[in-house]
């Protein structure tokens, strides 16, 4: 039964149509990629039929009433905000559960209103605090807010009215937003400077493995290449290359060209690895370079044995 025992679980997929989840004990919010369910506090396999209580968060100094989860990631991280036992309207905490890490609480004090509304395949997450605004957690960089996240060229569009913003796998985020010159108004979506994505991903053991880069395109400065949802524990290596001649391959499509530049990669226990380099000095202004992820993947579709992750350009400034 869900929630209050008021309705019953279900779940559609294209090979068995639509079956009734028996053992889920309340009504689910989100599904990821590994088809895992989450509601509540409550985390459920619908491949083995397990059902996981993630409790409430440990270890932050606060007690605990409940904890509502509504968002999950290919990961299997869970977010959603966590009810502190403070006898006040200030009882709520932006909170996220990963897997082998635990809980990670998002602001150190409750507040009236509060909630984690979107984790990405790499952990990024989006989450509000009240008066305070909007923030992106961006895993090994930290919290920014989010109309700081807006380039200088574009200083025009106003997100301090923002809100809830959602973010994509690949770390997209859609909110809403004004432009204080033109007075145009509507859903805003800000992409990671940089890097263009073209595709070409194939599907394995996580969905499709999600390749992201951070960094300015130019001679000599510092790059930060991301792969998450790949196939945990796996063997992966990153195609780097100035020139591209797509062709297709592992049930996608690869753009860099191979024989220029491989790195070795070991994707850890989330499906996710990361590196970072700096680009060539002798790279000239208006070259492009190509980066694809080629991931070992057991689960890969048949024949193949590998995935590939999408390709990314980047324009040499």
């Amino acid at each position: 039964m869900g929630k209050y025992g008021l309705f019953s679980n279900y779940h559609w997929s294209a090979e068995t149509g639509v079956t009734e989840i028996e053992a889920f004990p309340v009504n689910p919010d989100d599904i990821n990629n590994q088809r895992q369910i989450l509601g509540d506090t409550y985390r459920m396999d619908l491949d083995t039929g397990i059902v996981e209580d993630l409790g409430n968060p440990t270890d932050t100094g606060y007690n605990y009433l409940f904890t509502d989860l509504t968002v999950i990631n290919d990961a299997g991280e869970s977010g959603g905000y966590g009810n502190v036992a403070t006898g006040q309207s200030e009882s709520k905490q932006p909170v996220r559960f990963t897997d082998g890490v635990g809980w990670r609480v998002f602001n150190s004090f409750p507040m009236v209103t509060a909630n984690v509304m979107g984790i990405a395949a790499s952990g990024d997450t989006t989450y509000q605090l009240g008066i305070y605004g909007l923030w992106i957690f961006v895993e090994g960089y930290g919290d920014i807010l989010l109309e700081n996240t807006v380039d200088p060229d574009f200083a025009e569009w106003d997100l301090t009215g923002a809100f809830a913003p959602r973010i994509s796998r690949s770390g997209r985020l859609a909110t809403n937003g004004g432009n204080l010159l033109t007075g145009e108004a509507g859903i805003v979506l800000l992409t990671p400077a940089g890097f263009e994505s073209l595709g070409g991903e194939s599907p394995g053991a996580l969905g499709t493995p999600v390749l992201t880069g951070y960094g300015v395109p130019a001679p000599g400065e510092p790059v930060r290449i991301r792969l998450a949802s790949a196939a945990k524990s796996n063997n992966a290596f990153l195609v780097i290359s100035t020139n591209s001649n797509p062709i297709p391959i592992l049930g996608g499509t690869l753009y860099p060209e191979l024989g220029m530049r491989v790195l070795p990669l070991q994707t850890d226990a989330l499906g996710r690895a990361e590196t970072t380099f700096s680009w060539p000095a002798n790279l000239a202004p208006g070259t492009e370079v190509f980066v694809q992820a080629i991931v070992r993947d057991p689960e890969a579709a048949e024949p193949y044995s590998h995935t590939l992750s999408n390709a990314l350009v980047a324009l040499i400034e």
